[in-house]
Parts: structure tokens; C-alpha cells; sequence
């Protein structure tokens, strides 16, 4: 009897051991305007640190609000994670444009 409960014990850790791990998030879910807007404001810091992308960093803080409106309808997880890993402009320019993958 004592050898079928703790087999019990140990099926049952087993089932709930994925529950306990932090899930990742679906990479082609959409992404939240809090999600957007924080992309969006790192874009244009990003441009703002380049003075060859001046003109850019000036068109997204004048269109910011088109922005993220925008990337709600079509930027994923995949875009979102690519665009915070990037650490200059140069890099940014490197992510496939949202949506397209």
C-alpha cells in the first residue's frame, strides 16, 4: 500500500510541475498598446541616439500615436522581443518589419 501512494504522489508532482513553470508567451500573439507604446518609445530612443536618424526619431514622436495603434493590429511577441533586444538603430533595422513573419 505504501508503494501505490507514493507512486500517487509522485504522478501527481509530475502533472502539476508544468503548471509551476513560468509559460513564455506565444510568440505570434498580438501585442497589448502598453506592449506597443513601450516598443514604440524605445524605437525612438533608439533613433534619438543616432544623429544620422534625427529626421526618423522626429516622424515617430510626431506620429506615436499612429504608431501604436498600428502595431496593435499587426506586431507580435516575435517583433516586440526583437525590437527590445536591439541596441542601436543600425540593430533595430536588422528586425523583420511586424507582422511579416
Amino acid at each position: 500500500m505504501q508503494r501505490s501512494s507514493c507512486a500517487l504522489a509522485l504522478a501527481l508532482l509530475t502533472l502539476a510541475l508544468p503548471a509551476c513553470r513560468e509559460k513564455s508567451p506565444d510568440p505570434n500573439r498580438r501585442l497589448t498598446r502598453a506592449e506597443c507604446a513601450d516598443g514604440v518609445d524605445h524605437a525612438i530612443a533608439l533613433f534619438d541616439a543616432d544623429p544620422a536618424m534625427a529626421a526618423a526619431a522626429k516622424t515617430m514622436r510626431d506620429t506615436r500615436e499612429s504608431a501604436i495603434s498600428q502595431c496593435t493590429q499587426v506586431a507580435t511577441v516575435r517583433d516586440h522581443d526583437c525590437l527590445m533586444k536591439s541596441k542601436t538603430a543600425n540593430e533595430l533595422g536588422l528586425c523583420p518589419m511586424p507582422g511579416t513573419r
